[in-house]
């Protein structure tokens, strides 16, 4: 009567084969999940850059016009330099050109 004792007997798994198998699926899960949130972190810095990159050339056209005034400023004195005491300053920012008396 010999029996198969086989079919009672079941294998048992290493320890380190289910550590192992737990270390790759965290290390797979992980590598996903950083390559997303990198990707996605990427796409954010790149709006931003492109939101300072037109904020800048915004202020440069500002930059160029306030140089274009201060050029026409500086014109302007010398016109009234030129005209010397025929001028007459008035609080500071309005020309009166000639004496009507007042």
């Amino acid at each position: 009567m010999a029996r198969n004792r086989s079919k009672g007997i079941k294998k048992r798994r290493s320890g380190l084969r289910g550590v192992c198998t737990f270390v790759f699926g965290f290390s797979v899960v992980f590598y996903g999940g950083a390559k997303v949130g990198l990707n996605s972190y990427n796409i954010t810095l790149q709006q931003k850059e492109q939101s300072l990159a037109s904020e800048i050339a915004r202020k440069k056209s500002e930059v160029e016009d306030l140089q274009a005034q201060v050029h026409s400023m500086q014109d302007k004195g010398r016109v009234l330099s030129m005209l010397g005491e025929q001028v007459q300053d008035n609080s500071g920012n309005i020309y009166v050109i000639g004496d009507s008396g007042q």
